[in-house]
């Protein structure tokens, strides 16, 4: 059966007696609520189709569908407004802020003075070729000179694009959506793939950590293949020591900080310049100058530019507001959006047991100053303090911990590659792996399965035996395809 182009309302055509009508799908009526129908009747297809793009260009020339139904002159984004603080359907925090990001900088500049009734697909295809000429921007919204948005920018926006509408059409805002179906996703080009260490780096990495401050969290990351944020949200509860199991069942996430301090009575921090990129001593009791250092009794961080937006305050003084919003926040949910059972290995569990008992000395040392608020209080990894561990800090100490090893610079998430990569080449069934990593399906998981040289050499071995002809072949090229196993990759 082939399936249809045409979207809901777009009408028909179908032979009738000697002729062809066509059928289009007007608004219900106002009172009644009663479907309606307009027919027309021709002697030739082509001109009954012509006769239901004329009924259809009336029915929506212009004017809504039924404008009882609609805001009177909303705007895209006036609805996309709207449409983000309702919560955007349902979306997870971080990806309302992802959402929101996308709307502020690619939807609105193209999309956000066009009445929302009059959008259509059209105005889509010609605001995502804009979004091609678009400078990248950083986290804090500044754009990038010398860059353009990634495909990947121009599709989610497009993706963003056809939920704000839907969700418009299912609110009663909208009566039909012109958009759905009638615009191509962009194409994607192929990213760069993440990689995997070798048995050997693996090796180095575990060796290095053993002098690291917390030999722990590294062993998790490439015996278990966890998150970042599904490891530093892991709390002492979840570990089962009996059973040799861990629970991963929330994550640690960290909200930009803002200020909480209303419009009419602006904290002090409001007005205050970002911190100066001059280094200090580091220690706020040696006579540091920084106030907002002192403020949080905390050190002096190493010089660096700040990523503020073009607009607005300091987002590093925004945390010293008395009603600061942000910071770190447990969630009760993995990314897969449901809990997992993993194992320990034996030296994993030996060093937890370790790290254990060096936390509960060092509580026992902090007394008062020891971080109180209830959903931290049992974080199995913690700053000096017991504080959540930033998400940053943490990938810092990650590439401490490569140069130690002497193994060439890797994302943290590569962690997790090398995992999957391991147990397959260990042969290991892609389910239990599938489970281990937490994926939604067994096609992620694939994209984490990187096959070596290694690898390859026994099925090359195996295939040019079915294939050799003569009989003085198999040894060296047996010897060759060993030798460009071992070559370094």
């Amino acid at each position: 059966m082939v399936k249809s182009n045409r979207a809901y309302g777009d009408g028909s055509v179908r032979p009738y007696g000697n002729g062809w009508r066509g059928v289009v799908e007007l608004p219900p009526d106002p009172v009644t609520g009663k479907r309606k129908r307009r027919y027309v009747v021709r002697r030739t297809k082509s001109a009954a189709e012509q006769a239901v793009r004329e009924l259809r260009a009336e029915r929506d020339g212009g004017t809504p569908a039924r404008a009882t139904r609609q805001t009177s002159g909303q705007t895209v984004g006036q609805w996309l407004d709207s449409w983000l603080t309702a919560g955007a359907g349902g979306v997870k925090p971080k990806t309302l802020r992802r959402y929101a990001g996308l709307v502020e900088y690619q939807i609105k500049p193209t999309l956000g003075a066009r009445l929302l009734a009059s959008l259509r697909a059209e105005h889509v295809r010609t605001a995502l070729a804009t979004m091609a000429a678009m400078p990248a921007r950083s986290t804090a919204g500044r754009p990038m000179p010398g860059t353009t948005l990634s495909d990947s920018s121009i599709r989610q926006a497009h993706r963003v694009i056809l939920k704000a509408v839907g969700d418009a059409v299912y609110d009663g805002v909208l009566d039909r959506d012109y958009v759905r179906r009638r615009v191509k996703a962009p194409i994607v080009r192929a990213r760069k793939p993440g990689r995997a260490f070798s048995v050997d780096d693996a090796r180095a990495v575990l060796a290095a950590a053993k002098e690291a401050e917390i030999p722990a969290r590294w062993l998790l990351a490439l015996t278990t293949g966890l998150r970042q944020a599904e490891v530093l949200g892991l709390s002492w509860p979840a570990i089962d020591w009996d059973t040799h199991r861990i629970n991963i069942e929330a994550q640690l996430h960290y909200d930009p900080a803002e200020h909480g301090c209303s419009a009419k009575e602006r904290c002090p921090w409001w007005s205050r310049p970002c911190p100066p990129s001059e280094p200090c001593s580091g220690d706020p009791a040696s006579g540091c100058s920084h106030d907002w250092h002192r403020a949080r009794r905390r050190p002096c961080p190493p010089p660096k530019a700040h990523a503020c937006p073009p607009h607005g305050p300091c987002r590093y003084t925004a945390r010293l507001c008395p009603h600061a919003r942000g910071g770190p926040r447990l969630v009760p949910y993995t990314k897969s959006d449901h809990d997992r059972i993993i194992l320990m290995t034996p030296s994993t569990e030996a060093a937890l047991r370790a790290l254990r008992s060096r936390q509960v000395a060092a509580r026992e040392a902090a007394g008062d100053t020891w971080e109180k608020r209830p959903e931290f209080a049992h974080l199995v990894f913690t700053g000096t303090l017991g504080q959540p561990v930033n998400p940053r800090e943490d990938h810092r100490r990650w590439k401490h911990l490569l140069a130690m090893a002497g193994v060439p610079e890797a994302r943290l998430h590569d962690a997790r590659h090398t995992t999957a990569t391991i147990l397959t080449a260990l042969g290991i069934d892609a389910t239990a792996v599938q489970t281990l990593l937490g994926h939604s399906s067994l096609l992620v998981t694939q994209g984490y399965q990187h096959v070596s040289a290694e690898m390859l050499a026994p099925a090359m071995t195996a295939l040019h035996e079915v294939l050799k002809t003569t009989s003085d072949e198999p040894d060296g090229v047996r010897r060759d395809l060993a030798r460009h196993a071992r070559r370094p990759q």
